[in-house]
């Protein structure tokens, strides 16, 4: 966790995590390059099982 933290703010990445006891969704924001690498990242972690893509869109101001 404390990576990701450290990787979201050195490439400007911002979102929202929401955790219950059966799922985790992960809301990513920022330059697309940086989170497709934060995306790609997570995907190639072998502590996430069952990774998908909901969303895949550009905004025009960040929620978080």
């Amino acid at each position: 966790m404390l990576d990701a933290r450290r990787y979201n703010k050195r490439d400007n990445v911002t979102g929202a995590l929401v955790c219950r006891h059966d799922i985790y969704l992960q809301l990513l924001e920022g330059p697309e390059d940086a989170v497709r690498a934060a995306y790609t990242r997570i995907r190639r972690d072998n502590r996430h099982a069952g990774v998908k893509e909901l969303l895949n869109r550009r905004i025009q101001a960040r929620l978080f």
